[in-house]
């Protein structure tokens, strides 16, 4: 009841915020407020009425902000004199719904829902995404990097496969609906999806000893841009990084993503100093709880059952 009203206090603001036609960069926030609170279908059950239609509708928002994002991304800010992309200097707000919003794509293509989306559009939407993050990183493996190495693994590791989840629209029986999509992590607001997602990442892989970024850079050649009956899960090899993380560094990260992080068990260069442990230096990234998540210094006393193959 509560979101409804959300929602119709929402349809008012943006229509009356359309009308005036402030800019694309105003566009862009409304479209990231409106991913912000869709994401709140991932809080309820199978049993909630108009599930399907809710999750349907954070489909929606979602690519509607991504496809913005990719556009408005390419485009000079107004008024501005040099020649960057938006996505260069973008808000934290932005980069947050923009992490969001792949995070989205990647559960819902992971779930009973992909039987009702294209995954050629979802995947191709996903490739560009995680392209976006990566361009609003600002230093090597800061914060941003580090996300989209950890949604590029979670992708490839998912192992998906375009057949079994292709869109057939002389399908009609019904959607097998489950639980699968709830959250257990929801003490972060439209954010409780990605800590919950790195925090499912963390307790599957490393559990199964492929929690370090080792194993995605065992990346097959890409598939063929015209071969729409390729079934390979993977991600084409443009996705990785030009630069690529030693073995001997991945050997002594025992599943964090940062180089020479490894909890609290990690070396300090000064004693009691976490910082130090932590290899962040000047980064102001250490301040951020995602990266507590990625290094394992949060943790959330949630039960764990290890998923079906492919599955959340």
């Amino acid at each position: 009841m509560l979101m409804r009203v959300y929602r119709r206090d929402y349809a008012e603001l943006h229509a009356n915020i359309m009308s005036q036609r402030l800019g694309p960069i105003v566009n862009l926030h409304l479209r990231a407020a409106c991913l912000h609170m869709r994401l709140a279908g991932f809080f309820d059950s199978s049993t909630t009425p108009g599930y399907m239609d809710d999750l349907m509708g954070l489909w929606r928002s979602a690519t509607n902000f991504l496809d913005d994002v990719l556009e408005q991304g390419q485009a000079k800010s107004p008024g501005a004199k040099s020649s960057l992309p938006m996505l260069s200097y973008c808000t934290n707000y932005i980069q947050q719904m923009l992490v969001a919003a792949g995070f989205t794509i990647l559960k819902l293509m992971r779930s009973f829902f992909s039987k009702t989306i294209e995954f050629a559009r979802a995947r191709s939407l996903f490739q560009q995404t995680v392209h976006a993050i990566r361009t609003t990183s600002v230093v090597h493996n800061d914060l941003q990097w580090r996300l989209a190495e950890l949604m590029l693994q979670m992708w490839n590791g998912a192992r998906m496969d375009s057949n079994n989840h292709a869109l057939d629209p002389h399908d009609d029986s019904p959607v097998q609906v489950d639980d699968s999509l709830q959250l257990k992590v929801r003490c972060r607001h439209s954010m409780s999806l990605v800590f919950d997602s790195v925090w499912r990442w963390r307790e599957e892989y490393q559990s199964q000893g492929r929690g370090t970024l080792e194993s995605i850079k065992q990346t097959p050649q890409p598939e063929p841009a015209n071969d729409s009956s390729a079934s390979s899960t993977h991600l084409d090899s443009t996705l990785m990084p030009s630069h690529s993380l030693g073995a001997s560094s991945m050997l002594s990260t025992n599943g964090a993503l940062t180089p020479g992080a490894t909890g609290l068990s990690a070396p300090s260069s000064a004693p009691n100093s976490l910082i130090g442990a932590m290899n962040y230096g000047d980064s102001i990234d250490f301040f951020d709880p995602q990266n507590w998540m990625l290094d394992g210094l949060l943790d959330f006393n949630y039960s764990f059952v290890t998923p079906l193959e492919g599955g959340v």
